[in-house]
């Protein structure tokens, strides 16, 4: 595996994509100083390096953090100079993120350790495949913090309806163990693990030729919990935002 693009074009370090195979690429998110949180510029530009992999031929996708930690979610640098009208654009902007994730054309992949929070946890739950060291630490503060429901039926779609309300409702931290317990994460791997894993799984895509994966996804999975996702963040926003 070997990095044959940098920096992506006009966004200095913060978005690293690597080459790791003819039809497979790495994302990785470069904020190590801010635990990769999400500030505007670096979900624009997540969105642009995933965009780009829907028309380049990529067939598998791996999403993982520098640093510390896989992503610390909402960057709330700035949380007391902006108003609700800013964080409503920023969370539709993640939004847009994660449906953009969620309904690839090709197999995707996140690679966790240390802290997914937040949006970093939501960007986890977008994935295909989703890989956790024992480390990891998982949560979904949104609602508790902002009232704002991000990717729930994304969740629940994942970890059933009763586990997914109580996660975002009470915000709690889980663990490798209880993650992989509940179908959050989809492997317990540790860095070596994972590595091979995604090997193993970049040869047999590519074995696949240019089978149509979405429409795999779409036959497991069901339809409308993308746009389910969409029209509840419209809503949230709208009810916190109410007098």
């Amino acid at each position: 595996m070997r990095a044959l693009t940098g920096p992506l074009d006009g966004t200095g370090d913060m978005v690293v994509r690597t080459t790791l195979s003819l039809s497979a690429c790495e994302i990785r998110l470069s904020r190590p100083d801010r635990a990769n949180a999400l500030s505007p510029t670096l979900v624009e530009t997540l969105m642009r390096a995933v965009t780009r992999a829907y028309s380049d031929g990529t067939r598998l996708l791996v999403l993982r953090g520098e640093g510390r930690n896989f992503c610390a979610g909402f960057d709330q640098s700035d949380a007391a100079t902006i108003d609700h009208l800013e964080i409503s654009a920023r969370t539709m902007q993640i939004e847009a993120l994660l449906q953009l994730l969620w309904q690839a054309p090709f197999v995707t992949v996140a690679r966790v350790h240390g802290a997914a929070f937040g949006a970093g946890a939501d960007l986890v739950a977008a994935c295909d495949y989703r890989l956790g060291t024992d480390g990891i630490r998982m949560a979904f503060p949104g609602f508790r913090k902002f009232g704002v429901t991000l990717g729930t039926r994304r969740l629940a779609t994942l970890i059933g309806s009763d586990r997914a309300f109580d996660l975002v409702l009470r915000g709690r931290t889980v663990d490798a163990e209880e993650a992989i317990s509940m179908r959050l994460l989809t492997h317990r791997l540790n860095d070596e693990g994972a590595t091979a894993f995604i090997r193993q799984l970049a040869s047999e895509i590519e074995e696949l030729g240019t089978r149509p994966f979405a429409a795999l996804r779409e036959a497991t999975r069901g339809e409308g919990a993308a746009a389910g996702d969409l029209s509840r963040v419209v809503r949230s926003i709208g009810e916190v935002n109410s007098p």
